[in-house]
């Protein structure tokens, strides 16, 4: 069995075993220095975020009130699944499916190959 091995695989066995000896061997790097706390000095990230939206001035957008049925301009109406875009999703499903089941069906040969 031994000569059927490749020559390089030794070297590479060798280095897997320093890597894995180095990494398991190396302190953790939460052992190192004691944590200082930056929290008294930066603020939040939520508490920045609140202090920036409460300093803008809401947009005449946002005072417009639609009725709760009515579709907004970017959200659209309807069904994605009505839509042109979502007739052309379900026509390919259904096509990559027929594909599918058609070409399972027909790959039943046995594999001619030379080496067999």
């Amino acid at each position: 069995m031994r000569g059927s091995m490749k020559p390089w695989t030794r070297g590479l066995a060798s280095a897997l075993v320093l890597l894995t000896a180095l990494t398991y061997s190396a302190p953790p790097a939460s052992a190192g220095e004691a944590k200082v706390s930056v929290t008294s000095q930066t603020p939040s990230i939520s508490s920045s975020a609140q202090q920036t939206v409460a300093g803008m001035k809401p947009t005449r957008r946002a005072w417009a009130q639609t009725a709760p049925g009515t579709a907004t301009a970017t959200g659209g109406g309807g069904s994605f699944m009505k839509s042109r875009s979502g007739i052309a999703a379900i026509v390919l499903m259904v096509g990559a499916g027929a594909f599918t089941v058609y070409s399972v069906g027909h790959d039943q040969d046995k594999v001619k190959s030379p080496i067999r």
